[in-house]
């Protein structure tokens, strides 16, 4: 019995051995191919979105310009036999397409860094037709690089690289004019759509800046603005010119761009469209304003209050909700009465950005005392992968501060970023000027689609001032009284 015993705890102790020398090894085998694959080297890419230096709307390829890709190496390398393999998925008219192909990649001078040609995707955009930036992806793979480095690992391959890339936009393409009404203001931020890692600072200006003036460019510490800033101050300056602004490099990118920002506004203007009204715009005796009543028990599409302002370039609109605003077929609409002799009695299909839905107050809509003279609506938008996803305006005239983030499934649609959406309607697209009253009615409807009925459907939801609105139950048949609408004389 003791030996039997006895045996079992050395086959114990054996089998113990046996396994802690396995773990042991396994365990230096681990760290040697971890010292084995720092020691050959391996590729590393710094960005998955590759910003090209352009808009969703132009056509990129008329620029001439070379886009490649920036992977960096941990070793030195020999790229000779070095080749690339890249698979390219798009969607073009509904329709997806793949396609692909091989090349050379560039090594740097350095011998440190690999550049990858981008011109098969690229080449697919003109922004005009489809494929559009989100409808491409470009998934590649490196290999054949040797290592050079002189250590224990030179003239070993180092392990293939794959990656897929996708495209957006640098700039958004529309920059909203340049307020200098602020003491002794000297900066100004071109927003960008996507990151930039560098700018140079000299700037070429064409137009007819103030005597004296020169102009220097620099990145905001995220990356996400081109600053510009002036020698002098420029309070209360007004002026529109050409900026070209060079070296603009993209995370990732290895070349870098100029880009001419075209017809920039300087003005006076006394509201920056952020849905804050923390200017003092928005606190003087001069600004008009109306609170809600009407019943709404929707808070995030409830009218809490409407005030109005004005410079004397544009005239401001801010719609305050008792929440963010939540949801998508939603029109947030300014309706006007102004002293120009263009009106409607009725709020038609006729206005807008023809979308094709009739972004009125409700299906059937009225206006009395003088009528409709000018409509400007947002369009907060149709839903998930339609045309019309998004954020629109009814005209590039109307300005809004409203950003919303991408369509969710799981909630409610779009959601705003802030209770205050405001607006800027210019006077002269309004036909009014110093001394001459404005009428104004705020309303918030949403369109629906009727399919036994094939027919369009608006409901009005909520507006201000509700005195001047006669509504049936159904939300779907709305009179408007301007004589009762908010009113405001432009200063």
């Amino acid at each position: 019995m003791k030996k039997s015993v006895f045996g079992m705890t050395c086959a114990i102790s054996l089998l113990a051995l046996l396994s802690g020398c396995e773990q042991l090894q396994d365990s230096l085998h681990d760290e040697q191919m971890k010292d084995q694959e720092e020691g050959i080297g391996a590729l590393s890419a710094e960005t998955s979105t590759y910003y090209f230096n352009g808009t969703e709307d132009e056509d990129i390829f008329s620029k001439g310009e070379e886009n490649h890709l920036v992977l960096d190496l941990s070793q030195i390398a020999n790229a000779d036999n070095a080749g690339v393999k890249y698979t390219l998925a798009y969607t073009m008219d509904g329709v997806e397409y793949t396609s692909s192909g091989s090349g050379k990649g560039t090594l740097s001078d350095s011998k440190s860094k690999f550049y990858v040609d981008l011109s098969p995707a690229l080449n697919l955009l003109d922004g005009t037709e489809s494929p559009k930036y989100s409808d491409i992806s470009y998934s590649f793979t490196v290999s054949g690089l040797v290592n050079k480095s002189g250590n224990d690992y030179d003239g070993r391959s180092i392990p293939a690289f794959a990656k897929t890339v996708k495209f957006e936009p640098l700039f958004s393409g529309e920059i909203d004019d340049f307020s200098t009404v602020a003491k002794d203001i000297k900066t100004f931020a071109i927003p960008l759509a996507g990151v930039a890692t560098e700018v140079g600072s000299e700037v070429t200006v064409e137009g007819t800046i103030p005597d004296g003036v020169v102009f220097t460019a620099s990145l905001s510490e995220d990356g996400t603005s081109i600053v510009l800033t002036s020698s002098e101050s420029l309070t209360n300056e007004e002026f529109t010119a050409d900026f070209t602004v060079s070296g603009i490099r993209v995370a990732g990118g290895k070349e870098s761009y100029a880009r001419t920002f075209e017809g920039l506004n300087f003005v006076p203007k006394i509201v920056t469209l952020d849905g804050k009204m923390d200017e003092e715009a928005w606190k003087s005796s001069g600004v008009v304003s109306s609170e809600d009543s009407y019943s709404d028990s929707n808070t995030y599409q409830n009218i809490k209050k409407v005030s109005v302002t004005n410079d004397g370039i544009n005239l401001y609109v801010a719609v305050e909700f008792d929440e963010a605003l939540i949801g998508n077929k939603h029109f947030v609409q300014l309706s006007f009465d102004t002293p120009a002799t263009t009106n409607s009695t009725t709020d038609s299909t006729d206005w807008g950005d023809n979308t094709g839905m009739g972004a009125r107050l409700a299906t059937s809509s009225t206006f009395s005392n003088d009528g409709l003279d000018v409509k400007a609506y947002e369009l907060i938008s149709w839903g998930k992968d339609s045309e019309l996803d998004g954020h629109h305006l009814a005209s590039s005239n109307l300005k809004s501060s409203a950003t919303y983030p991408e369509y969710s499934d799981d909630g409610d649609g779009y959601q705003c970023d802030s209770k205050i959406i405001e607006y800027a309607v210019r006077l002269s697209d309004l036909g009014v000027s110093s001394g001459e009253k404005v009428k104004l009615f705020v309303s918030i409807a949403q369109y629906s689609w009727n399919d036994s009925e094939n027919a369009d459907h608006e409901k009005l939801l909520d507006c201000v001032p509700s005195a001047a609105a006669t509504v049936s139950d159904d939300g779907e048949t709305v009179a408007v009284d301007f004589s009762k609408a908010l009113e405001y004389t432009v200063k």
